[in-house]
């Protein structure tokens, strides 16, 4: 075998490893719900900026609108 060969096959093998590892984790991790983090959700909660909350729930008073109100994606 030379060089190139002895290589090219220890890279598969790797590719293979890291896959195979991958797919596992992924297996493992599946359906699973992120980790809630207190401190960050209470500093979320003293951050967030809820004067832009009406803006959410009723966007009709924004002044610019949505394109499709204002008829701005008129094509002729």
């Amino acid at each position: 075998m030379t060089l190139f060969e002895i290589a090219f096959l220890i890279v598969c093998i790797l590719m293979t490893a890291v896959t195979v590892a991958y797919f596992t984790w992924l297996v493992w991790t599946r359906g699973r719900d992120p980790v809630d983090d207190p401190k960050l959700v209470e500093k979320f909660r003293e951050t967030a900026p809820y004067q832009k909350l009406d803006h959410v729930l009723d966007p009709s008073e924004d002044e610019k609108g949505f394109p499709l109100e204002d008829g701005g994606d008129d094509q002729s």
